[in-house]
């Protein structure tokens, strides 16, 4: 029984979504009082500055009224020090104000009246002398209405500040009443789906610990059946050949002893007791390699095919010379592999063509070797990665394609002893599990009367070193 962790997944998306949602809700609420006090910080400033503008604009009123209605010189002096200290808070309210577009407009229009102001009162303050009594009083009450207009924009200003301060001052109070409720509604469903995760991982864990019980105990008669699988092997390879070689030296003895008095049929039956005994040794010798290839270990090294195949050849040689067999093949690349197995893999698929090429005819073998990417093949499980792909086919008897699958099970065969053909349903189970041993593919292809071809797919690693490495 496979595990499934789906809820356990979705607990952890919700816990998550929640932990995200409070993040955002405090955010929210610290982000609220920073703001106001900030404003409020600001707003005290503010009005702090205008107040002191308000101080020097009546200042300069009233140095600017008496050096008219005195012409005492000591005015002018205080009247340049007051138009001075107006500069540090404009500039002030200036940086305050950057980021509040409605309060900017509003200082650049208090800065226009108060230098409008400044400009008046430095005319009157240069034409004093030619100014009579009703001028003066004319110039004062000017002045005066000019403070109205300034201490109106001020108030504004001031206003200004008051409404965005008492706008973030209801945000906080909004956060502050909601929050808590928000807050306990989120945690009780956070405790909730955190029980309930509990719930279900507990449950995961005990369905897990069936799970490796029972895949431990799968383990075990894994183990034993590889024990008996390898105890087949060692009487397959000891006691099942004993009696075989006896039987083939006493029917040799047999032979040769009444070789002038054998009648001609008991003749034929010792050469079939012979025959079958000679097969039997084959199928228990095919047999030791193929449980060699499941209970061995492998020895990984760079294996260069080509002087593999030209080893196997030799083996081949007496066959090759008396049915003036033709074979080519292409330049083959170095893979990673036991080269045991892999002798074993070449010996096995050409014994295969020899068996099943066609009577009275040279057996007509081609083995080809290009690169690709599996995703330029046909089969899914070839996706995504870079193999060495070599072909090789023959000009034999073939095969449907509908049992290219079954070619490579243990003691499959498409023919029967009677037809002539003597495989013995073990040589192509044994190229598949050499295959699956170096983590490659075999497939295969066919046509009745037309031959057939198998396809051998090695991992590569890195393309362009397997194409620099046969050049």
């Amino acid at each position: 029984m496979k595990p499934n962790f789906a809820y356990i997944n979705i607990a952890f998306l919700i816990s998550i979504a929640v932990l995200t949602l409070l993040s955002f809700l405090f955010y929210q609420r610290s982000t609220s009082h920073l703001r106001y006090s900030k404003q409020l910080d600001e707003s005290y400033t503010v009005i702090l500055e205008l107040k002191r503008l308000d101080q020097r604009m009546l200042e300069l009123e009233n140095y600017s009224s008496g050096f008219m209605l005195s012409r005492d010189s000591s005015f002018l002096k205080l009247f340049a020090a007051s138009r001075d200290s107006l500069v540090p808070s404009l500039t002030t309210l200036q940086q305050l104000f950057a980021s509040k577009p409605e309060q900017n407009n509003r200082l650049q229009q208090l800065k226009n009246t108060i230098s409008s102001q400044l400009n008046v009162y430095q005319r009157n303050n240069r034409n004093v002398s030619k100014m009579d009594s009703a001028s003066t009083e004319t110039a004062v009450l000017w002045s005066k209405k000019q403070m109205d207009t300034f201490r109106l924009e001020t108030k504004r200003i001031e206003d200004g500040e008051m409404k965005l301060r008492d706008e973030l001052f209801k945000n906080k109070q909004f956060y502050e009443k909601v929050f808590p409720g928000y807050f306990n509604i989120i945690s009780l469903w956070a405790g909730i789906i955190t029980l309930v995760s509990f719930y279900f991982i507990h449950r995961e864990m005990g369905i897990r610990s069936r799970y490796q019980t029972e895949l431990e105990k799968k383990v075990q008669e894994l183990n034993r059946s590889n024990s008996e699988l390898e105890q087949f092997a060692y009487i397959a390879s000891h006691d099942l050949q004993e009696p075989m070689r006896k039987i083939r030296t006493f029917t040799d003895k047999l032979k040769f002893k009444f070789r002038e008095d054998l009648p001609a049929d008991l003749k034929l039956v010792i050469d079939r007791i012979e025959a079958a005994a000679k097969r039997m040794q084959e199928l228990i010798h095919d047999m030791i390699n193929f449980t060699g290839l499941i209970t061995g270990e492998e020895t990984t090294v760079p294996i260069d095919l080509n002087q593999v195949l030209e080893r196997v050849l030799k083996n081949f040689s007496d066959i090759t010379n008396s049915r003036e067999a033709l074979i080519s093949w292409d330049r083959l690349p170095t893979v990673q592999g036991d080269e045991r197995q892999i002798k074993l893999l070449f010996r096995s698929l050409l014994d295969n063509a020899f068996k099943f090429s066609k009577p009275n005819q040279a057996p007509n073998i081609k083995i080809k070797y290009v690169l690709v990417n599996g995703n330029e093949e046909e089969e899914e499980v070839l996706k995504g990665k870079n193999f060495h792909k070599i072909i090789i086919e023959d000009k034999g008897i073939g095969f449907s394609n509908e049992f290219s699958e079954k070619i490579f099970m243990i003691f499959q065969r498409l023919h029967t002893q009677q037809s002539g053909y003597i495989g013995k349903g073990v040589g192509l189970a044994i190229v598949h599990r050499i295959m699956s041993n170096h983590n490659g593919i075999i497939t295969a292809r066919g046509l009745i009367d037309g031959g057939a071809t198998f396809f051998l797919y090695f991992p590569a690693e890195e393309l362009s070193e397997n194409k620099k490495n046969l050049t």
